[in-house]
């Protein structure tokens, strides 16, 4: 006897643990279902004749627990008039709380997404250190070829910086391995680790460099296309585990000869 109440004490807390797991709004809408399939069961039982199916009983729990009311259907007996007081006062009040929670939980997750407190749960994105104008260009283009998931973290920023757009908003430290986490990054295509711009080139290098470590540390094989902007730093970015390094400065110093040449006067 004893080892089928431990067995019975143990499926109970199984339950009871698995029960916890799932989203406040399944749970809710579990208790929610339970109730009134037990007001319409007992609603039955207690008054076959007004309630002839169970299907009847649910029908006016639903109304009764809702405060709908349309009174269609109503018990007649003393006892029923008892359950459905007591289906009003305590299923509407779960009712009702179930309907707020909901409402709650939308407020809760827009301002997680607005603020970038949220975890990124997608897979296939693109991760981009930094919100600035190489960015932006980044997001304009992949935005107008594809419909790849992308994903901005910046520690910078107070909130989501294009809030109407499907781009997703971390407000986090690229240094930190979890912001890194939070990004999702074992589960992305790729990141791109842009050079700050507010920072000195040395100060920005190692700000990029420090970054890499970072996302290693959670995701080894993760691709990271770097920017770097010093010469010195480009073999410590790869030891870092840079995949692919944009050495803007050459870019642009390329820019500016090929305008110079074009311009200058053949003798």
């Amino acid at each position: 006897m004893t080892g089928n109440c431990r067995q019975e004490m143990t499926a109970l807390g199984t339950i009871h643990y698995l029960f916890n797991k799932l989203h406040i709004i399944i749970r809710l809408i579990i208790v929610v279902l339970l109730l009134v399939i037990f007001f319409g069961f007992l609603i039955h039982l207690l008054e076959p004749n007004t309630f002839s199916s169970i299907g009847e009983g649910i029908w006016w729990a639903v109304q009764t627990m809702s405060t709908v009311g349309y009174g269609d259907i109503v018990p007649e007996s003393f006892i029923g008039k008892a359950i459905a007081c007591f289906a009003i006062l305590f299923g509407g009040g779960f009712v009702a709380y179930y309907f707020t929670s909901i409402a709650s939980h939308v407020i809760r997750t827009q301002t997680a997404f607005t603020l970038g407190t949220e975890t990124y749960r997608g897979s296939g994105h693109i991760i981009l250190i930094g919100y600035n104008e190489r960015t932006k260009k980044i997001i304009h283009t992949l935005h107008e070829n594809s419909q790849i998931p992308i994903v901005i973290m910046d520690g910078t920023l107070k909130e989501h910086p294009i809030p109407q757009s499907n781009v997703f908003f971390i407000r986090g430290d690229s240094t930190m391995e979890g912001s890194w986490i939070k990004a999702n990054v074992t589960k992305s295509k790729l990141a791109v680790i842009t050079a700050d711009p507010t920072k000195s080139e040395k100060d920005s290098d190692m700000y990029v460099i420090t970054s890499l470590l970072a996302v290693k540390g959670v995701h080894h094989s993760a691709y990271c296309i770097s920017e770097i902007l010093t010469p010195e730093q480009m073999q410590n970015a790869l030891r870092a585990g840079a995949s692919a390094i944009i050495k803007t400065n050459d870019i642009v110093g390329l820019a500016f000869i090929n305008v110079i040449t074009n311009n200058i006067e053949v003798p």
